[in-house]
């Protein structure tokens, strides 16, 4: 499938509310386990790329952006639990949202997952939305 360009406003802001809105509800829950919290905090990292996982490449750029920070956080919690190497992304450690190195452990919380949809989405929306 070819890149994504775009996206209709009203996708990228539906999908936003979504993840807030579980995020808000998970809030609500009584006490989970804490591997629990965490793998559903991963989750939801998983469900953002996921929804916009055509987006061009050139669109995104390869700063250390938080479209960025996404993809690869999704990816690697694809395949484990420390952050992968990804050779097209300048990787800076002061620019992301959660400071995470190549090689840490990813250990979310809900609280990470919040502050990091607020940086995605923000992004997105200012180089997608149409």
């Amino acid at each position: 499938m070819l890149g994504r360009q775009n996206y209709p406003r009203e996708y990228i802001e539906r999908c936003q509310l979504d993840i807030a809105t579980q995020i808000a509800e998970f809030r609500e829950m009584p006490p989970v386990s804490a591997s629990f919290a965490q793998r559903l905090a991963g989750h939801l990292v998983i469900v953002m790329d996921a929804c916009f996982t055509y987006r061009a490449r050139d669109v995104e750029g390869k700063d250390g952006n938080p479209l960025n920070e996404v993809r690869v956080l999704a990816q690697s919690l694809m395949y484990g639990t420390t952050v992968v190497e990804d050779s097209t992304v300048k990787w800076d450690t002061e620019k992301m949202v959660l400071g995470l190195s190549k090689g840490d452990d990813i250990v979310l919380t809900m609280g990470h997952v919040d502050h990091l949809q607020r940086a995605f989405f923000a992004e997105l929306t200012e180089k997608y939305a149409e």
